[in-house]
């Protein structure tokens, strides 16, 4: 009886630490659904370059604002594509995206129809943020022939200023916001490999983006980049 009862209160014991400890860690669904998005693009690119193409590329953009009190918004973009070397028999992958998440204060929360928090204009201040932004950008210098072709599909050259426009003023509505809750990830990868060896290369890839979109650091300004919020855009 007196082991019966040992062992029924270890069990128990155990599944209340279990119970616990999963209800201390929530599960990140946005995180979740992001990188399955991004591994279907991936494997789009995949599939495309195995059926014969030679080049292929487009831009990502998951957008999910969060406009109830203290929640919590998150922006990613970015472009992934490919181009063949037939010659060498080999191919050039290409990812780099751009994430930001923010919280805001308990009693704050974004203002619907403030044009600031419009999808597209908020998707446009990420990409100019993420093509000419203080984050680590692209090297267009670099000599690989995808950063260049990357870099055309997020921002073409002739719509420069309307992303500009959007990043000013995103900007300034998220520079209201306590830098401590502003975390900023960004994953540039690019992997040349040959063909016969693309499935394997590409799970690397894959491991290598969810690790750096995972890995998120506070942003720092300065104070004089810092502001309170406005009721123009937020409530």
């Amino acid at each position: 009886v007196v082991i019966a009862t040992i062992y029924y209160f270890s069990v128990w014991s155990n599944k209340t630490n279990n119970d616990t400890q999963k209800q201390v860690t929530p599960k990140n669904e946005f995180a979740d659904n992001l990188q399955a998005k991004i591994n279907e693009r991936i494997d789009w690119g995949v599939k495309y370059a195995k059926a014969g193409s030679t080049a292929r590329k487009e831009r990502f953009v998951e957008v999910k604002l969060n406009f109830k009190y203290g929640g919590v918004s998150n922006i990613v973009v970015g472009a992934i594509g490919f181009r063949k070397d037939k010659e060498n028999d080999e191919i050039e992958f290409g990812i780099t995206l751009y994430r930001e998440e923010w919280k805001e204060q308990d009693h704050v929360k974004l203002k619907r129809r403030a044009k600031v928090w419009d999808e597209d204009t908020v998707a446009k201040f990420a990409f100019y943020e993420l093509s000419h932004g203080n984050v680590e950008k692209i090297d267009h210098d670099s000599g690989k022939s995808i950063d260049n072709e990357l870099a055309e599909v997020m921002i073409k050259p002739s719509e420069i200023n309307k992303y500009k426009k959007a990043h000013e003023m995103v900007k300034k509505a998220i520079y209201s916001i306590d830098p401590a809750s502003r975390l900023v990830s960004r994953s540039h990868v690019v992997n040349s490999f040959p063909l016969d060896k693309i499935d394997q290369n590409i799970s690397l890839m894959k491991q290598e983006v969810a690790e750096k979109l995972c890995a998120q650091t506070p942003v720092k300004l300065n104070k004089s980049q810092a502001s309170k919020p406005t009721p123009s855009n937020r409530s």
